[in-house]
């Protein structure tokens, strides 16, 4: 009898909420809670109307509703601002003195996971839902990759790409803090912890002028601490993790979140499944294989509201993973350690007055890599064993980056907006490699090297009539190593068409002056370890990028479908930094890329049923000098085709989630023989990226259920299923060259194969 009941109360909630007898103050109100949109009014404008009403599905369909019932116009007025008013009267009130202002409109994807802003962007709450398909938590990167246009082609949770762009063109933000460290566990977990973030904006395109310093996409995740009391513990196979929130007083509250590896305990644990199928060592070599694991990420926030127009908020991250594996075989040890350290703080002052809002910020973040590889060769002589070090590769490669910042919000009236500051960022890098011998990799030295950029940046956003709004913005960027000042133009306009359909057009131009190259020295962790460099006024310059899109929104009932058509082109590349023709192509080459495409996204709510559906189509080319006859070839990470087909279930106490994934393989490219130069041999080819691995598949399942509601905390129990179907994908395709044999041999490096996951959780949270 409880679960019909809970069913009930679920297929009526997702018609509307039952009709009551309220005022239209009361009833805005609640509007604004059920659609978070930011309405202003009059009093006045508002008396003796008093009525039975009803909440639609949409904002779009609650506007028009609104209309039918009073004799007022709801009308957009600036990003995530509507005004209420009489008709035929002017919008912009001369006294403000009684207008109220709730928050922001969203459009959902994902209810209560997944939506989007009016102004483009999209918005997670992670802590809307208990976990998603594949992932014991609501994982933070996982959740956008299956957005449309977000690709992950390596399955390294956060090393997705954006409209055919690398993963390190994005830009990724706690708190106002860059993240390098985006995962754990050798990419297997994300490094940030959902309890630690209440809010995430991701702009694939559009992106407004005060972003910089990237030519990918913007992640921006918010964390605000709150005046309750709240904590969570949860333990799994992988870590364990926990939590506090806690108020201090009414004005001063703190968060800690934290999560650390479960030990090493042999047959215990799904570590060795994350890592085996990261690596080559299990396919290539015969002799066994010892990992060891050890990763952690910690956080924490102390909020201080001053008074009631200001407020001060420090954030701080730690972020550790380390990676160790050894192979004994024939007397001879091979041991490789991976072992990286992020860490980040900053600052932000918040101030708010009658009309504006300023916002002050500082931090600092230091990004550390070390590999170090030795061979041992054990030889017994006289009945005892004695020890030589053949070989040593080590490489180090540190980012510090300092950022300091002022942003301005003026409201010149309910129709216009404009958005302004100034951005100062200084990067050390430092990169240096130690080694005996190194084959086929010529290494690149950073000795301390210091980029610095100035950037201004202001944007206003009008709104041209009731249906029309325009944001237009410049940034201008002066780096150190630019002989010129960089402009970048960023112009959004978006259009009712009619009440269930949007059209937006954008064009955007980007620069970014760090990025990374994947100058790997072990064969076990290919790919697994690449370095950060900084452009240099010689082999890398600062990479630009500009970008067309046209965005199409149909909201109607339960029903939502997103389409966006895009254009992009980047220049100042080389082969160095977006990723090699192959792996032993060490060269400079620079050049250019292109990329087209488009990405569909549709869901539809059946009561308490979820159903939604993304697909991408990309294409991607690239041309370099002195490569294919200067000819445009296919890009290394190009993904023709990208599709994510999901359904989530949700009642009461219970939560259900499967999701497909299907995407085409990567471009490939085959050797056709040898030369041998610089006494070292070298693999040939006729043709670049003329072929493509087999198609990508996988399907994860997720399930959680609510034990409990206890005095004191919450006790939930979730599972997920990686790879339910054990398929074998290949994710990338090597060759090397054995001489003594005269051969050339595939090696293959595959995805995950199937991992299970149980947790127990337990949370205050309602």
């Amino acid at each position: 009898m409880k679960y019909a009941l809970a069913i009930c109360f679920f297929f009526i909630y997702s018609f509307g909420s039952w009709a009551q007898e309220i005022t239209p103050r009361e009833y805005l109100l609640k509007a604004s809670k059920k659609y978070n949109v930011n309405f202003s009014f009059k009093e006045e404008d508002l008396k003796d109307k008093n009525t039975s009403l009803s909440y639609p599905e949409t904002l779009i369909e609650f506007i028009n509703y609104f209309k039918e019932h009073f004799d007022l116009e709801i009308i957009l007025v600036g990003q995530n601002n509507y005004a209420v008013r009489k008709p035929l009267l002017d919008p912009i009130y001369n006294d403000e003195s009684n207008l109220v202002n709730l928050d922001e409109v969203i459009i959902s994807y994902i209810p209560k996971v997944i939506e989007r802003s009016d102004y483009g962007a999209f918005v997670i709450k992670p802590s809307a839902i208990s976990s998603i398909p594949g992932s014991i938590n609501t994982d933070v990167f996982s959740t956008l990759e299956k957005l449309p246009g977000i690709n992950n082609f390596n399955e390294a949770i956060g090393e997705f790409q954006i409209h055919g762009g690398s993963p390190d063109q994005n830009k990724i933000l706690w708190n106002d803090i860059p993240v390098y460290r985006t995962s754990l566990l050798f990419g297997g977990i994300s490094s940030i912890s959902p309890e630690s973030v209440n809010k995430i904006f991701i702009y694939k395109s559009g992106v407004p002028a005060k972003w910089g310093d990237h030519i990918g996409g913007v992640v921006e995740m918010i964390t605000i601490p709150n005046n309750q009391l709240n904590y969570n513990f949860g333990i799994n196979l992988l870590d364990v993790s926990a939590g506090i929130s806690l108020p201090l007083n009414k004005d001063i509250s703190v968060q800690f979140n934290s999560k650390k590896s479960l030990p090493n305990l042999e047959g215990a644990n799904n570590h060795n499944l994350f890592i085996k199928n990261f690596t080559q060592a299990n396919i290539n070599i015969g002799a066994p294989l010892n990992n060891s694991i050890n990763y952690g990420s910690h956080s924490g926030n102390i909020k201080v509201q001053v008074n009631k127009n200001n407020k001060v908020q420090v954030n701080g991250y730690i972020i550790d993973d380390q990676f160790s594996y050894s192979i004994l075989e024939n007397s001879i040890l091979n041991k490789e350690v991976l072992f990286s350290h992020n860490y980040g703080f900053g600052a932000t002052w918040e101030s708010k007055w009658e009309r504006n809002t300023s916002k002050v910020s500082i931090s600092k973040s230091n990004n550390f890599l070390d590999l170090t590889q030795n061979i041992t060769t054990f030889e017994e002589e006289d009945d005892e064993i004695e020890e030589e070090i053949d070989n040593i590769l080590a490489k180090e490669n540190k980012v510090g980056e300092f950022i300091a910042k002022w942003d301005l919000n003026i409201a010149i009236n309910k129709k216009t907006f404009i958005e302004t500051g100034y951005w100062f960022n200084k990067k050390n890098i430092f990169l240096e490699y130690d080694s005996e011998s190194i084959i086929d990799v010529e290494t690149i030295n950073f000795e301390n090297a210091n980029l610095i950029t100035n950037a201004l940046y202001a944007s206003l956003q009008h709104t041209l009539d009731p249906k029309t709004l325009l944001n237009i913005g410049l940034r201008g960027v002066s780096y150190n190593t630019e002989g010129s000042l960089v402009l970048e133009p960023r112009i959004k306009i978006q259009r009712e068409i009619t009440p269930s359909n949007l059209l937006g057009l954008s064009y955007e131009h980007k620069s970014q002056n760090v990025f990374q190259t994947n100058q790997s020295l072990s064969d076990v962790m290919e790919r697994r370890n690449p370095v950060w460099v900084g452009s240099d006024r010689g082999l890398f310059p600062v990479m630009k990028s500009k970008e067309y899109s046209l965005n199409y929104t149909y909201v109607k009932d339960r029903f939502l479908i997103d389409i966006e058509f895009f254009n992009k082109r980047w220049s100042g590349i080389t082969t160095m930094n977006y990723g090699y023709l192959d792996p032993h192509d060490s060269d400079y080459h620079y050049g250019e890329s292109k990329a087209k495409g488009v990405d569909f996204y549709g869901n539809i709510k059946l009561n308490s049923f979820l159903f939604w559906g993304s697909y991408s189509y990309l294409k991607t080319q690239n041309r370099f000098d002195n490569v294919n006859n200067f000819n445009w070839f296919t890009g290394n990470y190009n993904l023709n085709n990208s599709i994510s087909l999901g359904l989530i279930f949700q009642a009461k106490d219970l939560n259900m989630g499967i999701n497909w994934t299907h995407h085409s393989g990567l471009p490939s490219s085959t050797p056709t023989g040898v030369s041998f130069f610089d006494g070292h041999y070298h693999l040939t080819y006729d043709t670049l990226n003329d072929s493509k691995l087999p198609n990508y598949n996988r399907l994860d399942l997720n399930f959680s259920y609510e034990l409990k509601k206890g005095k004191f905390f919450n006790t939930e129990v979730r599972t997920s299923l990686i790879n339910v179907t054990n398929e074998n994908n290949i994710l990338f395709r090597d060759y090397k060259y054995l001489a003594q044999q005269d051969k050339i041999i595939e090696i293959p490096q595959y995805s995950l194969g199937s991992i299970f996951n149980v947790g127990l959780f337990f949370s205050s949270k309602n």
